[in-house]
């Protein structure tokens, strides 16, 4: 799937860019990330911006099914790290549980992902439109007690299939 990406940064670091990847299993990640093309297309990507920062991150599914959160109008990207001296376990636990709000009350389609290298976690929301957000209830409370445990980097995102 390309993609053509709107950014609004959040996170603490409103410089840096990402180049995110959700693979389906361990096997397709290492297969995947030995790809020429897959190695090809990063170094493009991280050329192209100039000396900015560029951080790769590589995912593999936790909860839920990331297709639909993809298919959906507009997607949101939220990539959760931990705050300084909070463990991963509680990050997760806080993430799993806004993913459970996401899925569950508000019926967005919604899936969790965990890094690679185990340094944080990707939560992908689908969306009908741009007005629709997180700043309501059921998710601003949620929201907040995860913003108490991590550091979140959210973009916004409308994905083309090609």
């Amino acid at each position: 799937m390309a993609c053509k990406m709107k950014r609004k940064a959040r996170s603490k670091d409103t410089s840096a860019r990402s180049f995110s990847i959700v693979f389906g299993s361990k096997l397709k990640a290492f297969r995947e990330t030995a790809s020429e093309k897959l190695v090809y297309l990063a170094e493009s990507l991280k050329a192209s911006l100039q000396g900015a920062e560029f951080k790769r991150y590589q995912f593999l599914p936790v909860q839920g099914d990331a297709v639909p959160a993809f298919e959906s109008k507009n997607t949101e990207f939220v990539i959760v790290t931990p705050n300084a001296g909070v463990s991963k376990d509680v990050v997760k636990e806080a993430t799993l549980k806004a993913h459970g709000v996401s899925k569950g009350v508000a019926h967005r389609p919604a899936a969790v992902g965990e890094s690679l290298d185990g340094s944080g976690l990707l939560v992908s929301v689908g969306w009908v439109s741009a007005a629709e957000t997180v700043k309501n209830d059921p998710f601003l409370s949620i929201i907040n007690e995860l913003k108490g445990v991590s550091d979140l980097g959210l973009s916004h995102v409308s994905l083309k299939k090609h």
